[in-house]
């Protein structure tokens, strides 16, 4: 939300996209760090890193990641703050100490009354996009949720080796982040369209996942390819 509210709005479906690529890429670092790390220090390496890294990615948030506009806008005790990440997002603009910040309202937006606010996101034409957008995760992430927990069985019912599971697993993610970086290149020419592709081509790529007796590295590729259309087109709804 705050990298879509920040980003320039020529790069933001890009951008977005670009940030979401950081989960497929820490996804596919737990396999080679623990086929080079786990026989040196034991298997409780892999928990000493996955809690510190974090931590210290979050301290550094603290002091970098700047906040919503909107959210500050609304707190007069956060004005300087406010002035600050104004004139660094406009620098074109000369923005006077004495600004007045006002949220603006689109016209053709419900307000937001009703249960829980919800009105809002079903008023109009969202009356349909809104449950069109639901499906659209619901596939993508119960695809990725069920091939994660899936895809190391399959290798073994193929014979496939621990040290070419771990490989093609971690292809499945590589093959996510590009197709998260391909739709964002996508997007901003061809809209909705470049998803709709990766969600037509991704039922293919899973199902050639089952058929039985595939050589490993051809197993590998299609791992990689599934990758990339179910988690490209999930980037794309991002």
């Amino acid at each position: 939300a705050l990298n879509s509210e920040l980003a320039p709005k020529r790069w933001r479906a890009t951008l977005v996209v670009l940030m979401f690529t950081g989960i497929t890429l820490g996804s596919g670092t737990p396999g080679p760090v623990a086929g080079w790390l786990v026989p040196l220090y034991g298997w409780t390496i892999l928990f000493l890193i996955g809690g510190i890294v974090p931590l210290v990615v979050a301290a550094c948030l603290y002091f970098v990641l700047p906040e919503s506009v909107k959210f500050l806008a609304a707190r007069r005790e956060r004005r300087a703050e406010l002035l600050r990440t104004a004139r660094a997002m406009r620098p074109d603009l000369t923005i006077p100490d004495d600004a007045e910040f006002v949220v603006e309202r689109h016209a053709a937006s419900a307000p937001s009354s009703g249960f829980l606010g919800l009105r809002s996101i079903f008023h109009g034409g969202l009356a349909f996009i809104t449950p069109l957008l639901w499906v659209c995760f619901c596939t993508t992430l119960m695809a990725n949720f069920f091939l994660n927990n899936w895809l190391p069985l399959i290798f073994e019912s193929n014979g496939v080796t621990p040290k070419q599971a771990a490989i093609a697993s971690t292809l499945y993610h590589v093959g996510g982040t590009i197709g998260g970086i391909l739709v964002s290149v996508l997007l901003d020419r061809f809209g909705f369209a470049a998803i709709a592709v990766l969600f037509a081509v991704a039922g293919p790529g899973i199902a050639a996942l089952g058929i039985s007796g595939m050589d490993p590295t051809v197993m590998t590729f299609v791992a990689g390819f599934a990758g990339l259309a179910v988690l490209g087109a999930q980037f794309g709804n991002n």
